[in-house]
């Protein structure tokens, strides 16, 4: 009974670990082109022509626990591309296709079908501008 348990233990902080490799990419800032490409674009979603910007996560994975820290992340990356928690609001949130990285950045997975998710934001005040800190396309 005590291995099974410690077993138990041990399984929960090797996946406790592996919780802390995976991040949310950066908030994308949309460069001047950008905005310009989707204006003439069809299919493009009102969020997204109206947002300064969006952040990615997936929304489910193997431990609900690390969904919501991912969301928390992607929150917590569109507050550092537009320069505070108070510089910004979300204007929508839809199904995306979704790449997280884990590892130091070094590996790339892909949520499962249905499962990535885009947050819409647009920054307060002047619009912010790409940086190093958001993500280039």
């Amino acid at each position: 009974m005590k291995l099974l348990v410690f077993a138990g233990l041990g399984m929960l902080v090797t996946l406790a670990g592996c919780a802390g490799m995976v991040t949310a990419p950066p908030a994308h800032i949309y460069s001047p082109a950008e905005k310009q490409m989707m204006k003439g674009s069809l299919g493009v979603p009102e969020a997204q022509l109206n947002a300064t910007g969006e952040a990615h996560y997936c929304s489910r994975t193997n431990i609900q626990s690390y969904a919501v820290e991912l969301k928390k992340q992607a929150l917590a990356n569109i507050a550092k591309a537009c320069g505070g928690e108070d510089n910004y609001f979300v204007i929508d949130e839809l199904q995306a296709s979704v790449t997280t990285y884990g590892a130091g950045g070094m590996v790339a997975t892909k949520c499962g079908y249905g499962d990535g998710r885009a947050i819409y934001f647009k920054c307060k005040g002047a619009d912010a501008q790409p940086a190093a800190t958001t993500k280039s396309r």
